[in-house]
C-alpha cells in the first residue's frame, strides 16, 4: 500500500513538473544534456558528467539517493537506450544472498553486488525509436519506487 501512495505521489509531481505527455523523443534518441534537463523537469536534480573520449553520462539525485543515467546505443550525441543504475555501500553477506530473491519478485529494477562489493540496481529503457517522453516518465516513476522498495528492504536504510 506504501508503494502505492508514492507512485501517486511520484506520478503527480511528474505531472506537475510539465510532464511531456505523449509528446515523441526524436527517433535518433536523447543526449546527456537532454536527460538531465528531462530529469530537472520531474524535480530530480541532474548534471552532465563529461567523459572525454567516451559519451557522457548524467548524475542524479532524488529519493535521498544518487544516481546515474547511462546512454547506450548512441549515434553521435544522441542515444537510443539508457540506464539507470545506483550504487549502495557494501552490506552484511546475508544481506546480499536476497538480491537473488528481489531479482525473482521484481519485474523493472535488476539488483546484484559488483566486483568491488556494492550493491547496485538497475534498470534498462529503451526510449528511441518510439518513445514517447510519457513512457520515460512512467520508468522514472518504477525506477524511484524500486530504489525507494530496494533501499527499505534490502538494505535497512
Amino acid at each position: 500500500m506504501r508503494a502505492t501512495g508514492l507512485a501517486v505521489s511520484l506520478a503527480a509531481a511528474l505531472c506537475a513538473a510539465g510532464g511531456s505527455g505523449a509528446k515523441d523523443i526524436p527517433s535518433s534518441g536523447l543526449a546527456a544534456q537532454d536527460v538531465a534537463i528531462w530529469l530537472r523537469g520531474a524535480g530530480v536534480r541532474a548534471e552532465v558528467v563529461a567523459v572525454p573520449g567516451g559519451v557522457s553520462h548524467v548524475r542524479a539525485k532524488g529519493d535521498g539517493v544518487t544516481f546515474e543515467v547511462y546512454l547506450f546505443d548512441c549515434t553521435g550525441e544522441p542515444c537510443a537506450n539508457l540506464q539507470f543504475s545506483a550504487r549502495f555501500d557494501p552490506i552484511a553477506a546475508g544481506k546480499a544472498v536476497r538480491l537473488a530473491e528481489w531479482n525473482r519478485r521484481e519485474r523493472w529494477a535488476r539488483a546484484y553486488i559488483d566486483p568491488d562489493g556494492d550493491p547496485r540496481l538497475e534498470q534498462d529503457v529503451d526510449i528511441a525509436p518510439g518513445g514517447t517522453y510519457e513512457s520515460l516518465n512512467d520508468q522514472l516513476v518504477y525506477w524511484r519506487i524500486d530504489l525507494t522498495r530496494f533501499k527499505r528492504d534490502y538494505l535497512g536504510r
